[in-house]
């Protein structure tokens, strides 16, 4: 079994909620029980948080949806994208873990600068 979450390394990020339990093995209608709104929650220094879920009734009609957001502000994430199969996914996550990498960097560079 080729677990999601085992995919992925969320470099200075710190998980702090998990219910993503995919196979890559299955289809998303064989995983139907395991979409759920809340899925993943990834805390990062400077208040970023990578969050992951699921929206929609069933596997047809749904999608993932992965944000990025900063200070808690829900209102203006830095990233928001929707993806509709397990692939697409972990590179969306992917994605937003070297976007966010970069964003602290540059702040953190801002912050030391003389």
């Amino acid at each position: 079994m080729k677990k999601l979450i085992d995919q992925i390394d969320f470099k200075s990020g710190s998980v702090t909620y998990s219910e993503i339990h995919l196979d890559f093995e299955q289809s998303l209608e064989e995983q139907e029980d395991e979409l759920q709104e809340d899925m993943l929650q990834v805390h990062y220094p400077m208040g970023y948080i990578l969050d992951v879920g699921w929206c929609g009734e069933a596997p047809a009609d749904g999608f993932f949806r992965v944000v990025v957001i900063k200070n808690k502000d829900r209102w203006s994430p830095v990233f928001d994208e929707k993806v509709r199969n397990i692939y697409q996914l972990i590179e969306v996550i992917k994605k937003c873990i070297d976007k966010i990498e970069r964003l602290i960097s540059q702040e953190m560079c801002k912050y030391f600068r003389l």
